[in-house]
């Protein structure tokens, strides 16, 4: 029974609370008024900043893609790039090699064609005396030539009539 006692004192307790309010109906109506539309724009607010975040979202989703596509363009130019640079190293090697080998050749060049002054003067004589011997042996193949053509002259003549051409060729007249 002292349970039954204890439900019924709180029971009483709890209808006592309830029946007696701290505020009257009009401002307990305007407060609920008031908590609606405060929870009206929280769900306003609520979907807007949800639109937003979906937003964001989708904007760093498509920031993501963009920059793995420029991490496989990075990657891809970063090994052009290093291939350009084994070339590069590559040609320079070969530069440098060629031009010590182009400097070898020079002082070898030089070592082999080291003429002093006398030496250019005696080159010089001896291809002006080669010019004159060329010259020399120039006149006389025309010679040869003038007298081969005599001698044929004269042995054409000497077959046929050769006395009256050949008296006609020492005097200078043609032949007839």
């Amino acid at each position: 029974m002292k349970k039954i006692l204890k439900i019924s004192s709180a029971l009483f307790f709890a209808a006592i609370v309830l029946s007696t309010s701290c505020v009257s109906k009009k401002t307990y109506t305007a407060l609920v008024n008031k908590n609606d539309e405060s929870m009206m724009q929280y769900k306003e607010l609520n979907k807007t900043c949800d639109d937003q975040i979906k937003n964001l979202n989708a904007d760093i989703a498509q920031k993501r893609e963009t920059i793995a596509g420029l991490m496989r363009d990075l990657a891809a130019k970063d090994s052009l790039l290093s291939y350009d640079q084994r070339n590069i190293n590559a040609l320079t090697r070969d530069n440098n090699y060629l031009k010590e080998n182009n400097t070898n050749m020079l002082n070898r060049l030089s070592d082999l064609s080291v003429i002093n002054k006398d030496g250019a003067e005696s080159i010089r004589n001896s291809l002006k005396a080669i010019n004159e011997q060329n010259s020399y042996i120039k006149d006389l193949n025309k010679s040869i030539q003038t007298k081969d053509s005599i001698n044929l002259n004269l042995v054409m003549n000497l077959r046929g009539d050769g006395r009256v051409r050949c008296a006609e060729a020492r005097a200078g007249r043609p032949a007839a």
